[in-house]
C-alpha cells in the first residue's frame, strides 16, 4: 500500500514528457474469463459475432477470439487448471464468476513505455510484445501490447453479422492511481461525458482512436464494460438475439448486460468508419 501511494504521488507531480506520438494509442484487447468456453461462444454468437478458434495451450489454457480489422480484440478465455502462474491467476479469479481480469492498451513502442514507468519506481516486465505489471501492483489489471494481428486472420473472422469492426473503449471503476498512469502516458483528459445503464462516466482518458471511462461508485472489480463500434446500429439490432438496452442518454447505441456478456456491460456503439 505504501508503495502504491508513493507511485501515485510520483504520477501526479512528474511532469509528462510528451512524445511526438503518444505512447498509448488505443486499445489492444480485452480477455473475458469464463468457466465453460463452449457456453459462452454460444452466448457470443448470440450477440452478433464471429469467431477465430484458439487452441488448447500446453498450460491447459483455451481461448476463441473475437477480432477485429485494427487488431483489436475481445478474447474468450479459460483455464480449468492450476499449472502456472497464469492459470492459477484465472482459476482464481473464476471463483468470483466470470468476467474481465485484464484489459490491454495499445502501445507501440513497449521499451519506451516501461523505461518511463520503471522511473518512478513500478518496474514492468517485458515478455515479447507484451508489457505486464506485477501481481502485487495495483495496477495488474493493466498490460500493454502491439495488438493481435496474425497471419492465420482471415476475412470471415472479421465478418460480424452485427457490424462490429473495432474494440473503442473500456469502462472502469474509478480510480486516481489508473487515471494519472494513462494522463503521464500522453493520454489527455476527454470532456464528452458518457453514460452507461450503471452510471454516468465521472472522467475519461482520450486513446487517440479509443476511450478509457471512469465511473464513480462501489465495484467488487475494475473492468465494468467494454464498447465495440458498429457500422449499422440497425445491422446489430437485428443481428443481436438477447435483451438489448436503448439509453435516451446515449442515442446511436445499445447495451447489453453481464448476464449475456459473461461479466460485463458490452455496448454496441455505432461509428463511421
Amino acid at each position: 500500500m505504501l508503495r502504491a501511494a508513493i507511485l501515485l504521488f510520483a504520477l501526479l507531480v512528474t511532469p509528462a514528457a510528451r512524445a511526438a506520438e503518444p505512447l498509448i494509442r488505443g486499445l489492444d484487447h480485452i480477455p473475458i474469463a469464463v468457466s465453460d468456453l463452449p457456453r459462452a461462444v454460444s452466448h457470443f454468437l448470440d450477440l452478433g459475432f464471429a469467431f477465430k478458434p484458439g487452441q488448447r495451450n500446453a498450460n491447459g489454457i483455451q481461448n476463441a477470439h473475437m477480432k477485429f480489422p485494427d487488431g483489436t480484440e475481445l478474447e474468450l478465455i479459460t483455464a480449468a487448471a492450476a499449472t502456472d502462474e497464469l492459470t492459477s491467476e484465472y482459476v482464481d479469479w473464476l471463483r468470483g464468476g466470470d468476467g474481465a481480469p485484464f484489459v490491454g492498451f495499445y502501445v507501440p513502442e513497449t521499451t519506451e513505455l516501461a523505461a518511463r514507468i520503471s522511473a518512478l519506481g513500478s518496474p514492468l516486465t517485458l515478455d515479447g510484445s507484451r508489457a505486464t505489471f506485477p501481481r502485487s501492483s495495483l495496477l495488474h489489471h493493466l498490460f500493454f501490447g502491439k495488438r493481435q494481428r496474425s497471419p492465420t486472420d482471415r476475412p470471415e473472422h472479421f465478418a460480424h453479422p452485427n457490424s462490429a469492426f473495432g474494440l473503442i473503449a473500456v469502462w472502469l471503476a474509478e480510480d486516481a492511481l489508473t487515471q494519472s498512469l494513462l494522463q503521464l502516458m500522453d493520454a489527455p483528459p476527454l470532456r464528452a461525458q458518457r453514460c452507461s445503464p450503471f452510471g454516468s462516466s465521472t472522467a475519461q482518458a482520450d486513446l487517440l482512436d479509443g476511450e478509457a471511462l471512469f465511473v464513480a461508485g462501489a465495484a467488487p472489480r475494475p473492468i465494468l464494460a467494454a464498447t465495440v463500434a458498429v457500422e449499422n446500429l440497425e445491422k446489430a439490432k437485428r443481428a443481436i438475439k438477447t435483451t438489448a438496452i436503448a439509453l435516451p442518454c446515449a442515442p446511436g447505441s445499445l447495451w447489453v448486460g453481464p448476464d449475456s456478456a459473461h461479466g460485463i456491460w458490452l455496448e454496441f456503439r455505432e461509428v463511421k468508419r
